[in-house]
């Protein structure tokens, strides 16, 4: 039961990761909404492969482990920037917290969301490739229909993973918080409904509101969904077969 739920538990997550990078697909509040479960999913699979994350990290300053330090700064840089990218679309929410920040505040947090998801989504098709092989046999056994084991739960032992990625994820909010002061304040180009454009303006007071053209789902984002699936794509092909990343 565990490698069926671990199975359809990270092909949906791989699916509304890529589908987060569009939000046109799904409308604003799909789009927050889908994040949050996304959230969830995370922590479970943080959870789940705890394991991992404890023998790495006591392995990672032993002699001779070059793998191990690439595998894991790999990871590592998926867990912060995923952290960086969730944090940032908090703080420019419309739908599930909106915390109504200034047009200059919404840019400067826009600009960390778009970068920070951009690297996730690189990083994925990485972690992709790192896993392959264990994924392909994990996903053969659930088309096969294998039996599974029976899986039981222990909360206990969740305790200490949960309290260790809940101060990161703290401490790399207040990090951001520190940089989103510091950065300067951005601007837009507005182009008018006659064609003409205007370099430098200042961000539109309503640009943190929710708008109804917003909302609904729409065809117009799925160019984006198809680039940001190819991104992965070639993410995982380019780390499998140039890079032979594989698990140590």
């Amino acid at each position: 039961m565990r490698s069926r739920f671990w199975v359809m538990l990270d092909t949906s997550m791989l699916i509304a990761f890529v589908a987060l990078q569009s939000w046109r697909l799904t409308g604003v509040v799909v789009h927050e909404w889908l994040s949050v479960a996304l959230i969830a999913g995370l922590l479970a699979h943080l959870v789940l492969h705890w394991s991992w994350v404890a023998t790495r990290s006591r392995r990672v300053l032993a002699p001779r482990s070059t793998r191990t330090r690439v595998n894991y700064a790999m990871n590592l840089t998926l867990f912060i920037a995923a952290t960086v990218a969730m944090v940032s679309g908090f703080m420019i929410s419309k739908v599930v917290l909106p915390l109504h920040p200034t047009p200059v505040n919404y840019l400067k947090w826009h600009h960390l969301h778009n970068i920070s998801a951009t690297t996730s989504l690189i990083c994925l098709g990485l972690h992709l490739a790192l896993n392959w092989t264990l994924m392909v046999t994990a996903l053969r056994n659930f088309l096969r229909r294998r039996p599974a084991r029976v899986w039981s739960l222990r909360l206990k032992p969740l305790l200490a993973p949960l309290a260790i990625i809940t101060v990161s994820v703290i401490i790399l909010s207040a990090a951001l918080l520190a940089v989103e002061r510091i950065m300067p304040a951005g601007d837009v180009t507005i182009i008018q409904r006659d064609g003409r454009r205007i370099e430098h303006a200042p961000p539109p007071p309503d640009i943190a509101r929710l708008r109804p053209d917003e909302v609904p789902p729409s065809t117009r984002g799925l160019p984006k969904f198809i680039l940001m699936s190819a991104m992965v794509a070639v993410s995982a092909v380019v780390g499998r077969k140039v890079l032979r990343m594989r698990l140590d």
